[in-house]
């Protein structure tokens, strides 16, 4: 009977993936990757609705006709018909956020990371740090755009935990 309860091999908890640097490193790649595909802030979404406004510098103005992509008001739109990149950067940036913040967790509860030796420079002490910045990056995108932001440090995995959080 022991045979057949086995534990899936693609399944890993925290304890084994920040138990060491290679496996962590897997996990922050992820934050990254995350960066790169659903926050917006550095590609043709936020970047151009948002902090491109107006800029002659970074690109030159449209006129009206093309939907008024330079439009600061733009920001706030949630109506299907004018422009939902900013939305989905704002969620794509929380997504991040709690990513960051799982991860966070998980290497503050790591027997090996807590014991590390944290005076001296370590491959997992660098990727803890790469991810609070990450974060931190996050929330700066954030209130840079938007202003008063909700601010949670900790995982949010279900209703509960974000009920209650307001505008900091």
């Amino acid at each position: 009977q022991d045979y057949l309860d086995v534990t899936s091999e693609s399944r890993f908890d925290s304890e084994f993936v920040f138990q060491n640097e290679t496996e962590a490193n897997k996990a922050v790649l992820g934050a990254y990757e995350l960066l790169r595909s659903s926050t917006g802030i550095h590609s043709n979404n936020l970047f151009y609705d948002q902090i491109c406004v107006q800029s002659d510098i970074e690109v030159a103005p449209e006129p009206p006709a093309f939907g008024g992509r330079y439009t600061p008001m733009n920001c706030y739109n949630a109506t299907p018909q004018l422009s939902d990149i900013p939305i989905t950067s704002w969620n794509g940036m929380y997504t991040l956020i709690n990513r960051c913040n799982i991860i966070i967790e998980a290497f503050e509860s790591n027997d090996v990371f807590v014991n590390l030796n944290k005076t001296s420079p370590s491959g997992l002490g660098h990727l803890y740090g790469e991810t609070v910045a990450l974060r931190a990056t996050m929330y700066y995108e954030l209130t840079r755009c938007w202003g008063d932001v909700i601010y949670s440090l900790l995982p949010i995995t279900s209703k509960e935990d974000y009920e209650g959080l307001s505008l900091t």
